[in-house]
């Protein structure tokens, strides 16, 4: 006959006890980590579209700025073209 030559190790019931709070509080760590890197991610989502309409509130407003800047020069640039085909006098009136 075979022996079994393997021990069976007996299992302090404390030990098994102090894992188990052990697991529970690191259970209870990661919990609160997970809700604070929601937090946090929430946080960054706010940031970001904050960042974003200031971005396109700055560009939408040097885009008018660059369109209000053009205004006079196409209204010179017409004005010396008509004069240049002769629409218009020296005192910018109309021919007829």
């Amino acid at each position: 006959m075979v022996e079994s030559t393997q021990k069976t190790e007996q299992i302090d019931p404390e030990d098994f006890q102090k894992t188990e709070t052990d697991f529970d509080s690191t259970k209870k760590e990661l919990e609160k980590i997970i809700l604070q890197s929601k937090d946090l991610k929430e946080k960054h989502d706010t940031i970001k579209s904050e960042y974003e309409n200031r971005v396109s509130k700055r560009n939408a407003q040097k885009r008018n700025k660059i369109i209000l800047a053009s205004i006079p020069v196409i209204l010179i640039s017409g004005s010396l073209a008509a004069k240049y085909f002769g629409l218009i006098d020296f005192n910018f009136k109309v021919k007829k």
